[in-house]
């Protein structure tokens, strides 16, 4: 037999907090400007990783440089996010306590490396493909190799 009482006392009570949580938007600007720093930071690990990742690697084609990065860019894009973090957490966290493991800090940006590391390791991956890809494509065509000479 299924206990009701706890189901129906849990509704109620879950919905007395969400209206209390609805009338009351003091902490909204804060929770986007802390959403908002890191979707900037995520973007900006996907950009320094990814480019230079993707430009390395179509330069130096067919070399042990051109296989790591492309195996990097392949577990980048394959991991999940949450995997990533935990593993950079870990590493980072608790082996070598470079970084924080939590909370937001008084606005360092140390708490915002490793969320922002674990966000950007997908975006990375796909940019290094991506770039890897095009500029392969450009590098042989006949401007591209008059460009690289």
């Amino acid at each position: 037999m299924v206990n009701t009482s706890f189901l129906k006392r849990l509704l109620i009570v879950g919905e007395k907090n969400v209206l209390n949580q609805l009338t009351e938007f003091s902490d909204l600007g804060t929770e986007a400007s802390n959403l908002l720093k890191l979707m900037l930071t995520g973007i900006a690990c996907e950009l320094l990783l990814g480019i230079p990742i993707g430009i390395l690697s179509s330069v130096a084609q067919g070399s042990w440089w051109d296989r790591g990065f492309t195996l990097f860019a392949f577990v980048g894009v394959s991991t999940p996010q949450f995997v990533v973090g935990l593993i950079l957490l870990y590493l980072f966290g608790y082996l070598v306590p470079w970084l924080p493991l939590g909370g937001y800090g008084n606005g360092d940006l140390t708490h915002y490396v490793l969320p922002a590391l674990s966000v950007g390791f997908a975006g990375a991956g796909w940019y290094a493909r991506v770039l890897r890809s095009s500029l392969i494509d450009v590098l042989r065509q006949g401007a591209g190799r008059a460009a690289h000479a």
